[in-house]
């Protein structure tokens, strides 16, 4: 393939993947919503909760450089009301 062809492909595809993750994203927040407030899990003003647990590294590897790489890792762990 060449690489102009690649790259449109790349961009129409990594926009297609974006706009389903953010859709994804959108429908758990609601279904986390409605979760929270049907086990009356809010705060005192009434707006629902979904508690969080984030850890996160990022690599050095220096050998008398100051080098930070470019890749990382998280995890997040959450209440969940739904298995």
């Amino acid at each position: 393939m060449a690489p102009t062809t690649y790259i449109k492909y790349s961009d129409v595809l990594s926009e297609d993947i974006e706009a389903s993750a953010w859709n994804v994203m959108k429908q758990a927040g609601i279904e986390e919503k409605k979760l929270a407030l049907e086990a009356n899990y809010v705060d005192i003003d009434g707006i629902p909760m979904c508690p969080v647990i984030a850890d996160g590294q990022w690599s050095k590897r220096s050998y008398k450089t100051k080098y930070d790489a470019f890749s990382g890792a998280v995890r997040m762990f959450y209440n969940v009301f739904k298995l």
